[in-house]
């Protein structure tokens, strides 16, 4: 979302213009800068807390030249969102790796394909890349393992719910880990 976006949109919810609204936008940065500069804290309603904190004076190496040069100790901006804008940040993403039968799944097709590099790393399929789809995967791991891969999906498939499987083929995803190339 850029500036004039946001702008437009507060303009449509309060029903005021789109000038009236780019002033309050404006001069609620102004504001937010002069309370920050006093070492005040802003609190923004549904957004978070803006405010500033003191870094103490340290020592850090120069990339240039390797020189060792002291930084003097400084304000610098914090800002710390409210639980409601963590919460709908969060809710963007996928949260299956959280439950303990994901995280075990995971861990089986991590194990499983560890153990087919480590012993017969020099089948592995040339042509995987993290663009390939789980089946194009799983016909390589075939193509190249052979009887060996039709093993390793036997123990997945024994080790792994249905459930777990309908959602997310971690195999495919540990072998396209492993054996993808950029």
């Amino acid at each position: 979302m850029k500036w004039k976006d946001l702008a437009a949109e507060l303009a449509e919810r309060s029903g005021l213009s789109k000038r009236q609204t780019e002033l309050v936008l404006t001069e609620l940065g102004a504001i937010v800068q002069q309370h920050v500069a006093a070492g005040e804290e802003v609190p923004l309603k549904g957004i978070g807390t803006v405010g500033s904190q003191l870094k103490k004076s340290r020592t850090i190496r120069s990339i240039a030249n390797n020189r060792r040069m002291m930084i003097g100790e400084r304000y610098v901006v914090q800002f710390r969102p409210t639980s409601a804008l963590k919460d709908s940040a969060s809710s963007q993403g996928n949260d299956l790796w959280r439950t303990p039968e994901h995280q075990g799944a995971w861990r089986t097709a991590e194990t499983l394909i560890g153990d087919l590099a480590l012993y017969h790393g020099a089948k592995a399929p040339k042509t995987l890349s993290d663009e390939t789809s789980d089946d194009d995967t799983l016909a390589a791991c075939v193509e190249s393992f052979g009887g060996l891969w039709r093993q390793v999906s036997r123990t997945y498939e024994t080790e792994v719910s249905e459930a777990v499987r309908a959602v997310h083929n971690y195999l495919a995803a540990a072998a396209r880990d492993r054996w993808a190339t950029a």
